[in-house]
């Protein structure tokens, strides 16, 4: 059985709509073709579960945890008594359809050794992780955009915003395309011949920095479609 088996698409929750949300240099904001160079399963002392990413574009690398559960286990969250998926579980399981051709709950891990970087002995290490191996070395088509935030220092058992005003850039996943047309999930299910919110998603976020006010942390608290995708 998949590790990912207690994540599949319920019937309760309504599909995710296609929204515009919203050294180390960083990719502008825009739309890249990627290579998925790893893709492993990692847990958060808290217990939420993400899937760690490294893309290659065009020979740069983006880094992204994307957290696929909360601390309970689940893949949604609730408001105003309505179910709602967690945008890390979409983007991931959109990715998983496209490079794959089935959904998160049906993938399974390999175990592998990887380079990672030890922060206790301060260099990279042999590591062993759980990897998606059905989706390794696939190409996606990702809407990345490019954050402002402020830099986050440590205070006791709390990270909070650094007093200074420092802030730091990253990017972030914010859609998940086709590689092939550059379709949404939403589109390739609704069997739309075009890919349109793409261009849409563009128009709004190509070159367009996103600033986040404030991201600090506190101590954490103790159906499937594949035949559409092939």
């Amino acid at each position: 059985m998949s590790i990912f088996a207690n994540l599949k698409e319920h019937d309760d929750i309504k599909d995710t709509t296609d929204t515009l949300g919203g050294g180390y240099q960083p990719l502008a904001s825009g739309v890249y073709d990627a290579i998925i160079n790893y893709a492993y399963l990692k847990t958060a002392k808290s217990g939420a579960k993400a899937i760690s990413f490294e893309f290659d574009v065009d020979g740069k690398t983006v880094n992204e945890d994307i957290y696929v559960t909360n601390r309970n286990g689940e893949n949604f969250y609730t408001k105003d008594g309505e179910k709602h998926y967690l945008i890390g579980f979409t983007h991931v399981n959109d990715i998983a359809l496209f490079t794959a051709q089935k959904p998160l709950s049906e993938l399974d891990t390999e175990k592998k050794v990887i380079k990672l970087y030890n922060f206790d002995q301060r260099k990279e290490v042999d590591t062993q992780v759980d990897m998606l191996m059905d989706i390794v070395k696939k190409p996606i088509k990702l809407g990345i955009i490019k954050e402002i935030r402020p830099k986050q220092v440590k205070q006791g058992d709390e990270y909070v915003d650094d007093p200074n005003g420092a802030t730091v850039e990253r990017n972030n996943v914010s859609k998940v395309f086709s590689p092939k047309d550059g379709r949404t999930v939403n589109e390739v299910k609704a069997k739309a011949d075009t890919a349109e919110f793409i261009k849409k998603w563009e128009e709004k976020w190509t070159g367009v920095d996103k600033e986040v006010k404030s991201t600090a942390v506190t101590k954490p608290q103790a159906k499937a479609v594949k035949s559409l995708f092939s």
